[in-house]
C-alpha cells in the first residue's frame, strides 16, 4: 500500500512535472502496446471503458477503464497523463455489439464518417480481447479488402456489417491462453525484477515501464487511486535517476542499494 501521506505530495507535482511530453511520445506507449489502460496497466477489455471529453467532445485519442478516470478526476488531474490534452469530462464507450452505431460514432475521433486502419486497431485493442501482436502485423495488409473504394478508410456499414471488419477481427485474432509466469521478487532479486520487465532487452526501463511493473508487481490494478499515487509518485522521483533527461534509467540506476529508484520506491510501499 502506498504512504498515501507522502504520495499525496507526489500528487501536487505531478501536473507540473508531466507538463512536457516525453521525448519518447512519438512512439507507442507500452500501455498501448499491451492493449491495457494507461493507469492500472489492466487489460482495457477487462473493465468498462471510456475516452476523455472537453466540452463533450473527445479530447484524444487515449482508452482509460472509467474507474481510472475517476481517479484521475479525484487527485485534480486534468491533462491526458499520455498526451496531456486537456479535459473535464469523459464519455464511456457503448457496446459495440448492442449499440454498434452510437459505438461507432465515438470512436470516429474526426467525425468524418470512417476510420482509417489505425482507427480500426486502436479501437478494437481497447473492445476486444485479441492476439494485439498478430492483429498489428496482419491486419494493415488486409485492410483494402473492406476498403472499398480504396481511400484508406472503411465506413459503418464496411465495419459493422454482417461480413464486416469487425466481426473478423473479432473470430481470427482471438488471444489465445497464455501461460503465466512468476514474477521475480523485487525484494529479493532486484536484477532479476529488472530483466523481466525489460521485455525489449534494451538494459533500461523508461518510466511508464517502471510504473506498469511495479503496478503489475504489487497488484495496484484493481485500486485505481493507488495506482494514481504512484505514477504521481514516480514523476516526482525521476529527475533524481535521469538527470540528463534520458527518459530512462540502466539497472544500476534502478538497483543501486539504499539509493536506487526501487528502493525510493519501495520504501512507500507496504507489505
Amino acid at each position: 500500500m502506498l504512504d498515501l501521506g507522502y504520495a499525496s505530495q507526489a500528487l501536487d507535482g505531478f501536473q507540473s512535472s508531466e507538463a512536457s511530453p516525453p521525448a519518447a511520445e512519438q512512439r507507442q506507449s507500452v500501455a498501448q502496446e499491451h492493449a491495457e489502460c494507461p493507469i492500472c496497466f489492466e487489460a482495457l477489455p477487462s473493465a468498462p471503458t471510456a475516452v476523455l471529453s472537453k466540452r463533450g467532445h473527445r479530447s484524444c485519442r487515449h482508452f482509460f477503464h472509467v474507474q481510472c478516470i475517476a481517479a484521475m478526476e479525484s487527485s485534480g488531474i486534468k491533462c491526458c497523463p499520455c498526451c496531456r490534452a486537456e479535459f473535464d469530462g469523459n464519455l464511456r464507450i457503448p457496446n459495440v455489439e448492442a449499440e454498434p452505431q452510437d459505438w461507432f460514432k465515438l470512436v470516429d475521433f474526426n467525425g468524418d464518417g470512417a476510420l482509417t486502419v489505425q482507427e480500426v486497431m486502436e479501437v478494437l485493442k481497447a473492445t476486444l480481447y485479441i492476439d494485439v501482436d498478430r492483429m498489428e502485423q496482419d491486419l494493415p495488409s488486409r485492410f483494402a479488402q473492406w476498403d472499398q473504394n480504396n481511400d484508406g478508410k472503411i465506413e459503418f456499414n464496411e465495419m459493422m456489417g454482417s461480413n464486416g471488419l469487425f466481426y473478423y477481427v473479432r473470430d481470427s485474432f482471438r488471444a489465445e491462453n497464455q501461460v503465466s509466469t512468476i514474477i521475480p521478487s523485487i525484494r529479493r532479486n532486484r536484477h532479476e525484477w529488472f530483466r523481466y520487465w525489460d521485455e525489449d532487452s534494451s538494459g533500461t526501463l523508461d518510466k511508464e515501464e517502471v510504473v506498469r511493473s511495479f503496478v503489475k508487481t504489487f497488484k495496484l490494478g484493481t485500486a485505481p487511486d493507488q495506482a494514481q499515487c504512484l505514477h504521481a509518485l514516480v514523476s516526482l522521483l525521476w529527475s533524481e535517476f535521469d538527470p540528463n533527461g534520458s527518459g530512462a534509467i540502466d539497472i544500476d540506476e534502478f538497483c543501486k542499494p539504499n539509493s536506487g529508484l526501487a528502493d525510493m520506491i519501495i520504501a512507500n510501499l507496504g507489505s
